[in-house]
């Protein structure tokens, strides 16, 4: 501004000195050498205001100003990326540190995976996972079901899916959002590792299974002090009956009362029997002793022990067979406990005036014991888990209660300990089939088998 000034005041001198000196040259014919010298000077002045503006407002100073500009837009921009990374900063340590595994992918190439990825596939780096694609982390059978996975249509997808890396493999939940920004598909991927979910089922399962088995033991204690206070109240007063007829002299029942006093000692030994059988199943203590036996004449004199039994109680117990004598390799008392807790629950549970069928059926490589009532039945809902330790079917159209509901499970496991199988089928209110069966073994088998044992 003040070159421009300067410039304007040096054009001013100069006109005035122009006019002085054509009026001194025209008029007077004067020609002062100082003059000119003077207009010279001030040509020059006005040279280098000239050279001054053009050079300093023109071309220096517009370079500056744009200089600054940028200097000042620089800084601007270093202050929008510096926010920028410290957001960018901020967001990935919000998702490196989330929960739930995440992992961001463009155009299908995986940029990002966070320390929960790293902790499902047991890596000690994100680097051996960047670069990769979802193919290369799930498994081979899940490849067809995310061929689409990128489908813009469909921004939010959920699946289930198997993955296998390095090694590694567990079942995810997976939440895949798509986005499209500037030509490129940006896939971010959370995955939930549902192993975790079924551990803490299984563990609130167990929990719940220990609170019902507790229960259980209570209801089973409760009916193991009725089995033997049942057994035991009635020896008490019979013995009382039978010394309060002795007193009198008066014989004619004494029989009658040791048949009680025997019948009642015997379901108090059957009954601890079963708990002492229950205790070495439950320590794998149990030791099969193994003889060559005729299985038909076995079953028909356990049978034939507890036809007084069944006929005390109105039911019509009969043995039927095809064979006379088939033989194989067996525990004789496995055999002899199995089938006694099969005709005490088929007699026990029976209606009144019904009956039990007992059969031996022989095959090529199989025994068929079966055991048939026209009792009450079980309950559909309860023959799965009727061979479960403490499992008891609910009989309420059966008055008694009695039994302790290991009677199953005892002979299910002996059965197993033979190498046979049972089989269970049941109508209520029509009655049950229990089969146990058991593979053939000929006696040189056995002498090979303890061989090789001993």
């Amino acid at each position: 501004m003040r070159d421009i000034q300067i410039y304007n005041v040096s054009r001013l001198v100069y006109l005035a000195f122009m006019l002085i000196y054509g009026v001194l040259s025209a008029y007077l014919k004067i020609y002062n050498t100082y003059i000119f010298l003077t207009l010279l000077l001030i040509c020059l002045v006005n040279s280098i205001c000239i050279s001054k503006i053009c050079y300093m407002d023109i071309i220096r100073r517009p370079n500056q100003l744009l200089y600054r500009n940028l200097l000042r837009e620089k800084e601007r921009l270093e202050e929008v990326n510096k926010g920028f990374k410290d957001y960018k900063n901020r967001y990935e340590e919000i998702l490196m540190y989330l929960p739930d595994g995440v992992i961001v992918c463009e155009d299908g190439v995986i940029v990002f995976a966070n320390e929960k990825i790293n902790e499902y596939f047991n890596l000690y780096s994100s680097d051996y996972i960047l670069g990769r694609t979802l193919f290369d982390i799930v498994d081979e059978s899940e490849r067809e079901s995310i061929k689409k996975i990128d489908d813009i249509k469909k921004p939010v997808k959920y699946l289930n899916l198997k993955y296998s890396f390095r090694g590694t493999e567990f079942y995810g939940e997976q939440t895949n959002i798509i986005k499209r920004r500037k030509n490129k598909t940006l896939s971010i991927f959370i995955i939930k590792n549902m192993e975790d979910r079924i551990k803490l089922a299984k563990i609130k399962e167990e929990l719940e299974y220990n609170k019902t088995l507790d229960e259980i033991k209570n209801q089973v204690l409760a009916n193991i002090s009725h089995d033997f206070k049942t057994p035991v109240n009635v020896i008490y007063s019979t013995v009382q009956m039978q010394d309060l007829n002795i007193k009198k002299k008066k014989y004619d029942n004494l029989i009658e009362f040791n048949q009680i006093i025997r019948q009642n000692c015997n379901r108090l030994i059957k009954q601890i029997n079963n708990f002492i059988d229950s205790i070495k199943l439950e320590s794998d203590k149990l030791h099969v002793d193994l003889k060559y036996v005729n299985i038909v004449s076995l079953v028909e004199d356990i049978t034939d022990s507890v036809l007084t039994y069944a006929t005390e109680r109105n039911i019509n117990l009969i043995f039927d067979t095809e064979h006379e004598e088939v033989y194989t390799s067996v525990d004789t008392q496995f055999i002899e406990k199995i089938i006694l807790n099969l005709l005490s629950n088929a007699i026990k549970y029976n209606k009144e005036n019904g009956s039990v069928d007992v059969k031996v059926e022989d095959t090529d490589q199989l025994i068929i014991i079966s055991v048939k009532d026209t009792g009450v039945g079980i309950p559909k809902r309860k023959l799965k888990n009727i061979f479960n330790r403490y499992e008891r079917a609910e009989r309420d159209s059966i008055e008694t209660k009695e039994g302790s509901g290991i009677g199953l499970n005892i002979v299910k496991q002996m059965i197993e300990a033979l190498n046979g199988a049972i089989d269970i089928s049941s109508v209520e209110g029509k009655g049950t089939v229990v089969k146990v069966i058991l593979q053939k073994n000929d006696d040189a088998k056995l002498e090979e088998d303890e061989a090789i044992k001993a």
